[in-house]
């Protein structure tokens, strides 16, 4: 069930003014930062009025990012530097007047003129200008449109709610904004969520797992105090050890007889919110649209019950009933292998590009092809595109008619390689063993090594700005977990948490017995996973740096168990716990922390080796690329084939047969453009015909395809 934007827009706006008038204050803003349709500048400025700095930058990096443009870039800039300012003089700052203690400083004046500056900045901000006001609803809006369509006895009413309640988790759950979910479980109190829960306890986020505890009424618990005397003071388990407790918790939960009924999730049709409002909106418009305005409710769709009755839908995505209910955070795995489905009623065929005339493309210049690319990224913001070279230059790429500097990246005009008027170029220090390189881009700079040790660049002036590490044992991976905090991996096996102001490193990780190919951090679950050449994966969580998953990956479906294969690639989905592992021969969708596999995808054999894999920049699609030269398109919720890029569409037809993807970029912003490095150490940006999509999204179960 899809939704067209405006109405889509107008139920999140009914459901920011129920949680407002609910005073569900915590899932509000939430669904604010994660809907980004209103920006709230009243709960914006008493955060700045009350110093608490992280929620104000999360909130507003809801919104927008430093690199969109230079009014974002302040406004990041002031909130951190009016933090420092604090932190510096905060503690057992005191002046002294006369020989006596005079007091603290006072914040207050220096934030409300921060505030002041704040309020212009957002005011002028392009991305942020438009979401400042929202529509006025009369009271109770939503609620009396539930109670419209689903007339109910006064009696029982906070039953209905209680429905609703349900329905909006379930719809905010498969929607993705899970952190809203979470906050409105505790805030309604309607579903004590145990997977989410879990997660927290085997993380060790103590914090959390208190504030989730508390939120629900539990009684007079004496088990339950003890086992939260125990989270108080030892707050270093092994994960062993947070099994075992959370096994000891749950048995306690189920037996509290104020949890019994909130433990389940009810059997609820996919997309019931969403259901329901669509058949009413579709009821309402003929009647919008008549002059008399006599609107007659006798007529209007109705619903027994919210939960558990399913309307009948006729639409462009279904015909008749919706499919069978689905629950609410079920953990199936699925196998998926690269063959065409059969015994289809819905008529659909895969799309295979061959042709130059079937996409556009564009080769960018290069006065160095003896020395290929190696490596590359887009900016953050899609307005350039960077590669690393053989011999340990960096090349960028910009896109400029006369004096016009185009901020995003296009294949339909034609692109420089940028030579700073300095003259500098950017070139790191080779080590003396052969090392690929890595590299870590941030907004304000660019971390990288070649074998030697690590060199931090200005990437507009090409400067050098530092030099730091020592040349051995070697970087191999670089990421970052926020603005003054890298994780840095080494041929050693070694993982250094190392922070940027200070430039000291916080402690070192030992678990792997080969070099680190890949370090990945999830915010949302405040874990890194790393992989390593031992074919290892292991997660560990930033809160005391404990290991809390140690794995190797194995083919869903195979009868044998196979030598496991080295994780080349790893990435976080939008939602920082579906995790995309590539290998050679599969890619996986796995749930974080805990590694479950949900998902795999096994090319045909002539396939084999995949070279790359990566997701686009919502989400929606997995771009993998074969050494055979072609680069298939994924749909990432089912990983099912939507469309087949051969090689002859973009490389010149007497190099194709002998070069072929080794890596794939996925602009920021334009999910159907892709950047693809060539095994010649070409580099060619390819997108889809005018207005168009790479192929039509394949027949799903629900479509009739089997």
């Amino acid at each position: 069930m899809i939704l067209d934007k405006v109405t889509y827009r107008k139920l999140i706006i009914l459901l920011l003014h129920f949680l407002d008038e609910e005073n569900y204050k915590e899932s509000l803003h939430s669904l604010e930062r994660e809907s980004k349709i209103f920006f709230n500048m009243k709960y914006f400025g008493e955060l700045v009025m009350n110093g608490e700095w992280e929620k104000a930058e999360k909130y507003l990096s809801g919104f927008t990012k430093p690199e969109e443009n230079n009014c974002s870039r302040e406004l990041f800039l002031q909130l951190r530097k009016q933090k420092f300012v604090e932190e510096a003089l905060s503690g057992e700052y005191t002046c002294r007047v006369n020989g006596e203690t005079c007091g603290v400083v006072n914040t207050a004046p220096a934030r409300a003129k921060l505030l002041e500056n704040l309020k212009t900045l957002v005011e002028q901000d392009p991305e942020l200008l438009e979401k400042l006001g929202i529509p006025s609803l009369c009271k109770s809006a939503f609620w009396k449109l539930i109670k419209l369509i689903c007339p109910t006895p006064q009696r029982k009413l906070r039953k209905l709610k209680e429905e609703l309640g349900f329905l909006i988790i379930q719809f905010l759950d498969e929607e993705k904004f899970h952190e809203t979910a979470h906050e409105l479980e505790q805030e309604s109190r309607v579903f004590f969520n145990m997977d989410y829960f879990w997660k927290l306890l085997i993380s060790g986020e103590w914090d959390k797992v208190e504030k989730y505890l508390s939120a629900f009424n539990l009684g007079d618990d004496e088990c339950l105090a003890r086992i939260f005397s125990v989270m108080k003071c030892q707050t270093r388990f092994e994960a062993l050890d947070r099994a075992n407790l959370f096994q000891s918790v749950k048995m306690v939960l189920e037996k509290n007889p104020f949890l019994r009924n909130k433990l389940k999730f009810p059997d609820v049709h996919k997309a019931r919110l969403m259901t329901i409002i669509k058949q009413t909106m579709d009821w309402w418009v003929p009647y919008c649209a008549n002059a008399n305005w006599n609107i007659s409710f006798e007529n209007i769709p109705t619903v027994p019950k919210l939960c558990h009755i399913q309307l009948p839908v006729t639409s462009a995505e279904h015909d008749g009933v919706l499919p069978e209910p689905s629950g609410l955070g079920s953990r199936g795995t699925t196998c998926c292998t690269d063959v065409k489905p059969t015994n289809v009623s819905v008529v659909w065929e895969l799309a295979e590009i061959s042709e130059p005339t079937q996409c556009c493309a564009l080769v960018l210049p290069d006065d160095s092809l003896e020395e290929k690319n190696v490596r590359l990224v887009y900016s953050y913001s899609g307005d350039f595109i960077l590669a690393w070279a053989e011999d340990a230059t960096y090349k960028l790429w910009i896109w400029r008619s006369g004096h016009i500097l185009y901020r995003k990246v296009s294949a339909n005009l034609q692109s420089q390689l940028y030579h700073p008027s300095s003259g500098m170029t950017m070139i790191n220090e080779i080590g003396r063993l052969p090392q690929d390189p890595c590299f870590a881009l941030e907004s304000l700079g660019l971390f990288s090594a070649f074998g030697g040790r690590i060199s931090t660049f200005c990437w507009d002036m090409f400067e050098k700005l530092a030099t730091f590490a020592d040349p051995s044992p070697s970087s191999t991976y670089f990421t970052f977990l926020d603005q003054n905090t890298s994780a840095i991996g080494f041929n050693d096996s070694s993982i250094l948490i190392h922070c940027l102001s200070s430039k000291k490193n916080k402690v070192k990780l030992q678990g792997h017995e080969g070099e680190i190919t890949c370090l990945v951090f999830s915010h949302k679950l405040n874990v890194l996973v790393s992989s390593g050449a031992d074919a290892q994966l292991c997660v560990w969580t930033a809160n005391g740096w404990q290991k809390l998953v140690s794995k190797f990956l194995q083919r869903l479906d195979a009868r044998e168990a196979p030598e496991p294969s080295v994780v080349n690639h790893m990435e976080f989905h939008l939602d920082h716990i579906q995790l995309l592992l590539v290998q050679e021969r599969q890619i996986g969708i796995y749930e974080a922390p805990l590694l479950h596999p949900l998902k795999q995808w096994v090319p045909i054999e002539s396939d084999i080796p995949i070279t790359f894999a990566t997701y686009s920049c919502n989400c929606q699609t997995i771009y993998v690329s074969c050494k055979t030269g072609c680069i298939k398109v994924l749909v990432s919720k089912t990983l099912t084939i939507r469309c087949r890029i051969n090689v002859t569409a973009y490389a010149q037809c007497a190099a194709c047969v002998q070069v072929y993807p080794l890596s794939i970029a996925a602009h920021p912003s334009r999910p159907n453009q892709i950047a693809v490095r060539l095994s010649n150490g070409s580099v060619h940006v390819l997108e889809p015909l005018e207005y168009g999509e790479w192929g039509v999204q394949p027949p799903t179960l629900e479509d009739g395809m089997y």
